[in-house]
């Protein structure tokens, strides 16, 4: 009886769900899956085991940013995550990449899990949140995988789950978009190219330029209508061995919806290298890539026209509304007793 109990247990996901020690127990279960990171966001504070502030570990952003990420700027309010945009009375020191540091006028908030939490294998994320509409804002849902690890090139992507440009004027373009980046090529891909575009970094080559970087970024990967992300609404993605998808609904969960975006192995591209030339850069073959990486939540300002700027500082502060974000790993089939 015991071992039928057992048994039982491990197939309705109860026991596996309640185990993962990053797993909020007020996080509702989905069927087939088992809980493994959750945040509902109903305490006060922070979870350090969870989260770390910025973009990554050491909070440092690149050097031709216009704001910084301050723990300042994250708060609570019922049951919910705010992140806080600001123009400082004084400008603070924030760290850039390359161990440096420099002023900032604008200060915002970001987190991520970086060491503290990997999304791998089959999954479904979702998050609930509510977006703002300050022009020079920008807020995005995002992975990377850990620069130190030597990740395998055609795994080593950028899974970008939502970008939005929060400015209204950017309506009638688009302010909600997903992609997938690979910021590396092999040695093979790379050698009918010029060697400046490229450098040694870890395993393969890692493309310097973003507009060098091979991507899929299509023209259905943009939410132009039918969504009001001034108001709650629901983002969700689904990773398979095969398949990646990305849902969105306004209320409730997304994970029956329909997808908006689906990526399969196929060829992608890089950007033309000039508006003349409009012929992709580089064009290489990329499966479905597998999962390593760290997840990044962030909001903030811009002054560059692509990103909605510039800054209308009489629109600060603002804020982002965060109401949970989940994960969801794929169990695995049970043998029948």
């Amino acid at each position: 009886m015991r071992v039928f109990v057992i048994l039982f247990l491990l197939r309705v996901g109860i026991s596996a769900q309640a185990a993962h020690p990053l797993a909020d127990p007020a996080t509702p279960l989905l069927e087939g899956y088992t809980i493994t990171f959750s945040d509902e966001f109903e305490g006060q504070s922070l979870n350090p085991n969870k989260w770390n502030v910025g973009i990554n570990r050491g909070n440092a952003v690149q050097t031709n940013q216009h704001s910084t990420y301050s723990k300042n700027n994250i708060s609570f309010s019922d049951g919910k995550l705010l992140f806080h945009a600001r123009k400082e009375a004084k400008p603070v020191i924030g760290r850039v990449y390359g161990g440096g540091k420099q002023t900032f006028q604008y200060t915002t908030a970001g987190i991520n899990t970086n060491t503290l939490y990997q999304l791998n294998g089959e999954f479904y994320i979702e998050i609930r949140c509510t977006l703002p509409k300050n022009p020079g804002g920008y807020c995005a849902f995002w992975t990377m995988p850990e620069q130190k690890k030597a990740v395998a090139v055609i795994d080593h992507h950028e899974t970008d789950f939502f970008e939005f440009k929060c400015n209204p004027a950017k309506a009638t373009h688009f302010r909600y978009f997903s992609s997938l980046w690979w910021h590396k090529i092999t040695k093979d891909e790379a050698k009918n190219y010029p060697k400046e575009i490229f450098s040694e970094k870890n395993v393969g080559l890692w493309v310097n330029e973003q507009k060098h970087k091979p991507h899929f970024q299509p023209f259905n990967g943009r939410i132009k209508k039918g969504i009001d992300f001034s108001k709650p609404f629901t983002m969700g993605f689904k990773a398979t061995k095969d398949l990646l998808s990305w849902h969105i609904a306004q209320n409730g969960t997304a994970y029956n919806t329909p997808p908006y975006l689906e990526f399969k192995k196929q060829p992608v591209h890089s950007k033309p290298i000039s508006s003349e030339n409009k012929q992709p850069f580089l064009t290489v073959t990329r499966a479905v890539p597998k999962f390593d990486n760290y997840i990044i939540l962030n909001y903030r300002l811009s002054e560059a026209s692509w990103a909605g700027g510039p800054v209308d500082q009489g629109a600060l502060p603002a804020k982002m509304s965060v109401d949970y974000i989940r994960v969801y790993q794929k169990q695995s089939p049970i043998p029948k007793p």
